[in-house]
């Protein structure tokens, strides 16, 4: 048991460095935040903690968080889908339909906060830190 909350203790430090030592390089400092919905489940569950990276381009595939125009939420997590004419179509993993479908304009770069962390296509996540 000491072994393990060592070894995450660890895990952790080391995640935290490589992402501060990762934030010299960007435009803007990255940072840690938490999902409040199952949007994205079940890869990230409701209170995960999560490492925001910013960067300057994002692709399909892509875990993004961003701040919304016409959805009811300060920030959303969510994952980049398609292309569209005005920017990117955006979707929960756990949701059947695009945010634009919910009345959400397409996703322009300015609105976006950053792209989540993901080491070999999985998001580093913090379970049940939120």
């Amino acid at each position: 048991m000491k072994k393990t909350i060592f070894n995450w203790a660890l895990f952790g430090c080391i995640l935290f460095i490589a992402t501060m030592i990762a934030g010299t390089c960007s435009a803007s400092a990255p940072f840690i935040s938490y999902v409040k919905s199952n949007s994205m489940e079940p890869l990230i569950k409701v209170n995960d903690a999560i490492f925001i990276m910013p960067a300057k381009d994002y692709e399909i595939g892509d875990i993004v968080m961003y701040r919304p125009l016409a959805l009811n939420a300060e920030y959303i997590t969510h994952r980049i889908t398609d292309t569209g004419e005005k920017g990117y179509i955006t979707q929960g993993d756990n949701s059947p339909y695009t945010d634009q479908e919910s009345d959400e304009p397409q996703l322009t770069k300015d609105r976006i906060v950053g792209r989540v962390l993901t080491i070999r296509g999985k998001p580093v996540v913090l379970p049940a830190v939120g």
